[in-house]
């Protein structure tokens, strides 16, 4: 089992019917993301992850996947002898959408569900899976959502509904140079969010004049000079506060696993 890393569309397309040749393809979600490769039109993920639908074999995808380019692909699919499934994943967490794709595909190959289950568990998380770590921080008592993995503003959507819990919340955006289209999505999104955010702090370079547009819409933005975690989290449990929050988002690499590596060993 693999992961297509792809994000180019003829490389996603090349992967597939040239290297990998899947018996089974599972598409989780086309939510939005690499607009610097993909364009920011609202169905460009759809559209790429469509190129990897496989030749004529087995395509299993979830409701939220089920875009206008993704069913056309498996249409043809079928068409072609393979076999392309909706899974009703309608209002599931992320996690629980996952096993039950993973569930469909185990039972295809005649695996039963409690074989299945029990190899999840075994399998452990993702060392950068979403987790919440309980923090004391100097004088405050904060928590720490690493939600760095999350790369897309309305995955973050999803988390922040599911997990603020009304307190002051602090979001960090840990940058990326080679991803500026992820920085500036996420900076438009957050001023939609309910509850509202109220204080962005951001790691890397950001033009002035997003900072400025975040300002405008009432929201507190400013940079933090420091990648340094140890100084880095008493400047975030600060603003914060007491019973705060703060939200890690953007990306995983670099200073995101050093935060949480911090956080975890700290973790009251």
């Amino acid at each position: 089992m693999l992961e297509s890393m792809a994000i180019e569309p003829e490389y996603m397309w090349a992967s597939e019917h040239y290297l990998v040749k899947a018996t089974h393809t599972l598409i989780t979600n086309a939510r939005p993301d690499h607009a610097e490769a993909l364009g920011s039109d609202p169905e460009a993920a759809a559209r790429a992850l469509a190129l990897i639908v496989p030749a004529q074999t087995k395509l299993y995808f979830s409701s939220e996947a089920a875009l206008p380019p993704i069913v056309k692909a498996a249409e043809a699919l079928r068409t072609r002898g393979g076999k392309a499934t909706t899974i009703d994943t309608e209002g599931m967490p992320h996690n629980d959408t996952n096993c039950a794709l993973a569930l469909a595909v185990c039972d295809d190959l005649r695996i039963s569900p409690a074989i299945a289950e029990l190899g999840f568990q075994r399998a452990g998380e993702d060392p950068g899976a979403f987790a919440i770590i309980p923090l004391q921080v100097d004088n405050h008592t904060i928590r720490f959502v690493n939600a760095f993995a999350c790369n897309d503003p309305v995955s973050f959507a999803h988390l922040w509904r599911e997990h603020h819990r009304g307190e002051n919340a602090v979001v960090l955006i840990n940058t990326r140079s080679d991803r500026p289209e992820r920085t500036k999505a996420f900076l438009d999104s957050l001023t939609e969010l309910r509850p509202p955010v109220r204080r962005v702090v951001l790691v890397g370079a950001v033009p002035n004049r997003w900072l400025k547009a975040g300002a405008d819409a009432g929201v507190a933005m400013s940079r933090i000079p420091t990648s340094n975690v140890h100084k880095l989290l008493p400047i975030l449990a600060e603003a914060a506060g007491h019973n705060g929050a703060v939200w890690g988002v953007g990306n995983y690499a670099g200073l995101g696993k050093k935060l949480i590596d911090l956080a975890k060993h700290r973790a009251i």
